[in-house]
């Protein structure tokens, strides 16, 4: 009768080609969504990067510390940690204020708490309480 091998499939005396099954509504949104926090996560690697040895995420000592496979997989839980919309707004804060901060001639790292509040000072005139819990990234 029917067969169903490989791409196309026997209908009657005609063939014709088996079209892939569609994907859930479901599926496709939380394929999006990682897509979407994959994104944020490598800019969330690059600002890490930029950072070097000023971010206890590349502190040789606590790397030497553990096996390098779990220090990886430990890296990457904290770089993925949260909501996609949550790491989107930390990492633009801190674009944010790297360029503030990159225009006033000094570096962003290392981080140092007169560079925070000044740029809080800076940002409280034309912004909500909501800024500050933004720079904690």
């Amino acid at each position: 009768m029917a067969s169903q091998e490989g791409p196309l499939k026997r209908s009657g005396t005609n063939f014709v080609r088996k079209l892939p099954e569609p994907e859930s509504s479901e599926a496709v949104l939380r394929s999006q969504h990682t897509a979407d926090k994959q994104i944020w996560v490598m800019r969330l690697r690059e600002i890490l990067e930029k950072a070097g040895p000023h971010s206890g995420l590349n502190d040789p000592e606590r790397e030497r510390a553990m096996n390098p496979e779990e220090w990886a997989t430990l890296k990457e839980a904290v770089l993925s940690a949260g909501a996609v919309r949550t790491i989107q707004n930390y990492v633009l804060m801190w674009l944010r204020m790297d360029a503030w901060l990159t225009g006033k001639g000094v570096d962003i790292f290392p981080m140092e708490t007169e560079k925070l509040l000044s740029y809080a000072s800076f940002r409280s005139t034309s912004c909500g309480p909501t800024v500050l819990p933004a720079l904690r990234a």
